[in-house]
């Protein structure tokens, strides 16, 4: 289980309209928490909720691997709004609820490590990552900010929830090489589940199995 202690930093990238930064200050009410959410549209609802914390700040824009300009689709249902196109499995109407189209924007993205220098942050106790299949693009901005990070907490969504297996296949020998690659190469990583199976886990079944 995650520790957090009084004045623990943690990063709430996606943060929509804050119900996991909720979940953390219910835990510890001293955490000091950094929210980015680029839709503007959940902002009054951020303020309502976290307006008498001082130590919670707001951003709205994203992250991503590089610096710039890209376009969102923002769904109708706000929580599946992305940078990449809904896929198959949610056109249809998933799960009762409406993820098509309301509008493109252009949204600024920002690199963590820009970010985080820019917030004066040199430690992250918890960097909570829901971005809607964006996660790998966050990650790749992080730099060298992943060695000061002791927790990742991530939604593994994947590009065919956004445009079975989610990724259109299954994972590749080469795949898992280069997760435990990653996993060797950040000796900062000591409590965290990678799930190599192309996005197989988050798909629905009929029957419950194991995914080997």
């Amino acid at each position: 289980m995650i520790g957090l202690h009084r004045g623990a930093v943690v990063v709430d990238v996606g943060a929509n309209v804050g119900d996991f930064s909720e979940c953390v200050l219910a835990f510890q009410p001293w955490a000091r928490l950094y929210l980015v959410e680029p839709l503007e549209e959940t902002h009054p609802e951020l303020r309502r909720k976290f307006g008498e914390y001082a130590g919670v700040m707001l951003d709205s824009f994203a992250l991503g691997s590089e610096e710039g300009e890209r376009e969102f689709f923002v769904s109708r249902y706000d929580q599946a709004s992305s940078f990449l196109e809904i896929g198959t499995a949610l056109e249809t109407g998933a799960y009762g609820l409406d993820f098509t189209r309301k509008e493109v924007r252009r949204v600024r993205i920002r690199r963590l490590e820009d970010y985080l220098r820019e917030r004066s942050l040199e430690r992250v106790d918890l960097l909570k990552l829901d971005v809607q299949g964006f996660e790998l693009e966050v990650l790749r901005g992080a730099g060298d900010a992943l060695s000061r990070t002791d927790w990742i907490y991530a939604d593994a969504q994947f590009q065919e929830r956004h445009k079975m297996a989610l990724l259109e296949r299954s994972s590749t020998p080469e795949d898992v090489a280069a997760t435990v690659r990653f996993a060797l190469d950040n000796r900062s990583i000591t409590g965290t589940t990678l799930l190599v199976d192309g996005g197989q886990h988050l798909m629905r079944f009929e029957r419950d199995f194991s995914l080997m």
